[in-house]
């Protein structure tokens, strides 16, 4: 374990996953990852506009916190923990992506519940 006793970061079972998705544009983007996730962190491939962004969630919070590369600018994500996954929905800033640009490839790494 690491850091935190609830969160498991072991190998096997309950260890963390990884994936992908390419992003559709909807507003919202739900992952079915087929348990309660602790902790998730997603970075994007680079955007046309040469940016790459980065989101890290906790469960428990309300918020994810995205970085843009091209900056030092910091935002809000809304985020939603379920017992099967996690969806992702607006910015609080609505000149920020939503990480499901359309075309734009997502990487994750899910750390489960303990």
């Amino acid at each position: 374990m690491i850091f935190n006793p609830g969160i498991m970061a072991v190998t096997g079972a309950a260890g963390a996953v990884t994936g992908s998705y390419t992003g559709n544009g909807d507003k919202q983007k739900t992952l079915g990852l087929g348990f309660e996730p602790a902790a998730i962190l997603i970075l994007s491939s680079i955007d046309p506009g040469g940016n790459v962004y980065l989101m890290v969630a906790v469960n428990g919070a309300s918020n994810g916190l995205g970085i843009v590369s091209s900056s030092t600018y910091k935002y809000r994500i809304k985020v939603n923990f379920s017992g099967d996954g996690i969806s992702i929905g607006m910015s609080t800033d609505p000149n920020i992506q939503t990480f499901n640009s359309p075309g734009i490839v997502y990487n994750y790494v899910a750390i489960p519940k303990a």
